[in-house]
């Protein structure tokens, strides 16, 4: 569990394949045990995965998320959510139906909604580092030498290539759009050829999205 929210030393985080340790892990990590204890992009790198092979609640959840590409978007069985990252999220999570938000977490009024949401994922021990699945969710750091104790971004992974670059659709700074990462290659901003992996996701030289990865989670429990 450690492993899932520890960021290396060097300041950036590789959440697969290595597991790393660093010495605010006991800062982040105490913050599941306390959990436990209480307009889109007009195109997306193609994916080889088929939707055929998702499931039920996974296609939901991403055909949900491509049609949110403005605020009058964002309702969901009669239910309006906010115009933001978690916003976003939520409302194509309960179009499966999916609360991201446990309501042992969310009554505590000192969070804020991604805080709600990274904690909820803790609780239901649903965070991970393997390689995310068209579904997941993804927590994004603010940049690559940041101290904060929650994620600052949120964004559901929507498409996998066969070099693990991942399209990742969500509201980011200029409202929803889709980016693309490659935690394999954190470091690369794009190909040889120019085809973009790592959409940079702050003006810091180290904020490559593949780099300000802090954790995956299925909240699907599949």
């Amino acid at each position: 569990m450690l492993a899932l929210v520890c960021r290396r030393m060097v300041g950036s985080l590789h959440v697969l394949p290595y597991p790393a340790t660093c010495p605010r892990s006991a800062r982040i990590f105490a913050a599941v045990l306390i959990s436990v204890s209480a307009g889109c992009a007009t195109s997306r790198p193609a994916v080889p995965q088929a939707s055929s092979r998702l499931s039920a609640a996974r296609q939901k959840v991403v055909d949900q998320a491509r049609r949110e590409t403005a605020c009058d978007k964002l309702t969901v069985a009669s239910l309006h959510f906010d115009c933001d990252q978690v916003g976003f999220v939520r409302a194509a999570f309960w179009a499966a139906p999916i609360d991201l938000f446990a309501p042992e977490v969310a009554s505590d009024q000192s969070l804020d909604g991604i805080a709600i949401l990274f904690r909820t994922a803790g609780v239901r021990h649903a965070l991970h580092q393997e390689t995310p699945r068209i579904g997941d969710l993804v927590f994004f750091d603010r940049d690559g030498t940041a101290a904060d104790l929650y994620p600052t971004q949120v964004g559901i992974v929507d498409g996998m290539q066969g070099d693990g670059t991942a399209a990742v659709i969500g509201w980011f700074a200029a409202g929803p759009r889709h980016i693309v990462m490659n935690v394999r290659q954190p470091d690369e901003a794009a190909r040889d050829d120019g085809t973009e992996i790592n959409t940079r996701l702050a003006d810091a030289a180290e904020s490559t999205a593949g780099r300000l990865v802090r954790a995956f989670a299925n909240p699907y429990g599949d």
